[in-house]
């Protein structure tokens, strides 16, 4: 059976400053009571959520947002078709993780579904693939705020920019030709919860059980 993640585990190693996580779907109240709490608690102070911007309206109706703006960033991605990447890119000073997997923003893909993720841990200025990873996913987060966030005030996308500034490590020279691998953008792109550059020979790749976050 394959091994289990936990962001919390994760968390719990320290160095970690901020947080982008993106979501098709979210019940806000458990991102904001229980997921929110723990990366602040972890000393995660600078954080955002980008989920679909379909999904975010009707939310709005049922669960409306109640820190967003105060203690996190929460934007609406609006695409043709679904925005529907599953990330979490958390970034340090000296250290980075990004996972990508099957997980929506929910309690059930945090704790009762069963869900495929991918972790990959980057070190800092010396691990070249890593870096290389992050700025591919990097770049794609700004294509989605780009082209993605029309009607978004800017100091809003700003916030979420701000994100790659806690990771001076992300300026480092990456390793070239490290088997990324092109996601074409035509038509729907974000039907899978993979960004469109995705390394075969990355080091520290895990792929498992997401397992809850209170574990």
């Amino acid at each position: 059976m394959l091994p289990k993640i936990s962001l919390m585990e994760e968390l719990k190693k320290g160095g970690y400053e901020a947080s982008l996580t993106t979501t098709y779907n979210a019940y806000l109240p458990f991102y904001e009571e229980v997921v929110l709490r723990r990366l602040v608690n972890a000393g995660v102070r600078h954080n955002v959520l980008l989920m679909d911007a379909q999904q975010y309206a009707a939310s709005l109706t049922v669960h409306p947002p109640r820190l967003a703006g105060r203690q996190y960033s929460l934007l609406p991605v609006r695409v043709p078709g679904a925005f529907h990447p599953k990330l979490v890119f958390l970034t340090g000073k000296t250290k980075g993780a990004i996972l990508i997997g099957s997980h929506n923003m929910t309690l059930a893909g945090f704790g009762f579904n069963r869900e495929m993720t991918n972790l990959v841990r980057i070190q800092g200025d010396d691990d070249g693939s890593g870096i290389a990873l992050a700025q591919a996913v990097w770049t794609e987060i700004e294509y989605w705020l780009d082209a993605f966030t029309d009607g978004i005030p800017d100091h809003v996308r700003a916030m979420t920019r701000r994100v790659k500034e806690f990771a001076p490590w992300m300026n480092a020279a990456a390793l070239p030709d490290r088997g990324f691998l092109p996601l074409v953008r035509e038509g729907n792109p974000y039907g899978n919860s993979s960004p469109r550059c995705w390394g075969e020979k990355l080091p520290r790749f895990r792929s498992a059980g997401l397992s809850s976050i209170k574990s």
